[in-house]
């Protein structure tokens, strides 16, 4: 409280420990005027007077902003989302307007703090709404909350909370589990692809289950039933998401074996031509012979499910893919239903979808399969394709989800070799070591034709010197 204050304060309360006070031209007792006074120079002082049994009178707050209650600490927003900014008063100010500021929190000492006035309004409120604008760069920030002079701030969110851009995690819905029963899940996709990493950012998965930092695949044996909530973190390059989600974990039943299915093929390195049939293979657990099996295949760049139809469980049947796919790269899928549980397997690896016409017209030679090339070395591939082809795409396509794919050249003579320093493709990339198919392509035909090789080939560190 400024001196000017604190001297009317004790301006008033002599006046008021006077036995007669003048009120105008009438004179009346003290303890009859004192509420009149005191409620006067409180709301110019900010503070109450009051008066005890015996005439004397104390001073104490009237109103004042006691805490922000949202955000905290630790929550997470999204550019273009609505944030409840929510404070706790005392009393009535009588409308004294409040700045509400953003204030960030930089991650480097050096880097200035930034502050964003979000509104300004008056006390009578409790709490405010604010879409938070593309302007806001990502990041950590607090809320600050001051009078209009801002002259000391009133208080401030007690610890940082996340602004993230639009680069998101799409929805999804993940599967129940049973204590004691293998989960295998792939993640959600994001708005944009890359070289991703992931990690729980809040929550915590059902115990037993953990996520590979790379492909963001969840797996383990559940240990304990229940509902767990848990926010996801995908970081790529500069970039973050973050996106809650649930998995449910049911009890395992005491009487009955653990319901499981299992894929053997395809899994992984089949191609299926559009039209034609697919065979399909499966074992299962627990699953009774009257359950109806779903066929289908994800694509591994969208996500999107596609359904091959419905098969008896049999465990052998043979689908047809239809001409509405779209080429391109999968993993497949089975899946059934128990008392409202999904139980669903994925394949290995991809399988590849194609035209009649993307049937190869080219074959690869070297490498085909379990050849191992240490980066930095120098490596020649072969090939076989008509004469007709005057230039050929060189690509190595990797095993594993992302299933990144290399540019090796992309106008290359059709002379059946070309000589690769294992270290970038033709954009500056730098290989990651693991397993590939070599695929060689026809670029001037629609859609392209190509070959890839029999087998993964396996590319490795150089060794420490």
């Amino acid at each position: 409280m400024d001196q000017d204050k604190k001297n009317g304060i004790e301006r008033a309360i002599k006046l008021l420990k006077k036995e007669y006070v003048v009120v105008g031209k009438t004179r009346v007792r003290s303890w009859h005027a004192w509420l009149a006074i005191g409620l006067a120079a409180g709301i110019l002082a900010g503070v109450l007077f009051v008066a005890n049994r015996s005439g004397e009178f104390e001073t104490g707050e009237a109103a004042g902003f006691q805490a922000i209650i949202s955000p905290n600490g630790g929550e997470i927003v999204q550019i273009g989302s609505t944030l409840q900014i929510k404070w706790r008063m005392s009393g009535f100010l009588g409308g004294v307007p409040l700045n509400i500021d953003l204030v960030s929190m930089p991650n480097i000492p050096t880097q200035p703090i930034l502050k964003h006035r979000i509104a300004t309004v008056r006390t009578g409120a409790w709490s405010y709404s604010w879409v938070v604008p593309n302007t806001i760069s990502p990041g950590a920030y607090k809320i600050s909350i001051c009078f209009t002079t801002c002259a000391s701030v009133l208080d401030q969110s007690d610890a940082p909370f996340s602004i993230y851009s639009e680069f998101y995690i799409r929805d999804l819905s993940f599967p129940k589990g049973i204590v004691g029963a293998s989960y295998v899940y792939p993640p959600p996709s994001t708005s944009i692809m890359g070289d991703t990493r992931w990690s729980v950012a809040k929550g915590s998965l059902p115990p037993g289950l953990s996520i590979s930092t790379g492909i963001g695949m969840i797996s383990g044996v559940p240990t304990t039933a229940g509902s767990f909530t848990f926010t996801l973190k995908v970081d790529l390059g500069a970039q973050s998401a973050y996106k809650e989600f649930t998995i449910v974990i049911n009890s395992s039943p005491k009487s009955s074996p653990q319901p499981s299915i299992t894929v053997i093929s395809p899994n992984g390195g089949e191609v299926w031509t559009l039209g034609q049939g697919a065979s399909l293979t499966w074992t299962t657990t627990g699953v009774p012979s009257t359950n109806m099996i779903t066929a289908g295949v994800r694509n591994i760049v969208t996500g999107q499910d596609r359904t091959l139809g419905l098969l008896s469980n049999d465990g052998n049947e043979i689908a047809a893919v239809p001409l509405t796919f779209p080429v391109g790269s999968y993993l497949g899928f089975l899946k059934t239903s128990i008392n409202g549980q999904i139980i669903s397997d994925f394949t290995d690896g991809p399988i590849k979808i194609v035209t009649p016409s993307t049937q190869p017209s080219i074959t690869v030679i070297s490498p085909n399969g379990k050849e191992i090339w240490q980066i930095g070395s120098q490596q020649t591939i072969t090939w076989s394709a008509p004469s007709t082809i005057p230039k050929i795409v060189i690509s190595i396509v990797g095993q594993v989800y992302p299933f990144y794919n290399y540019t090796l050249t992309n106008n290359e003579p059709n002379d059946g070799s070309f000589t690769w320093t294992v270290a970038r493709d033709i954009f500056g990339n730098s290989i990651l070591p693991g397993n590939y198919i070599m695929r060689v392509s026809n670029p001037y035909t629609s859609p392209t034709k190509w070959d890839d090789g029999n087998a993964p080939f396996s590319i490795t560190p150089k060794p420490p010197r």
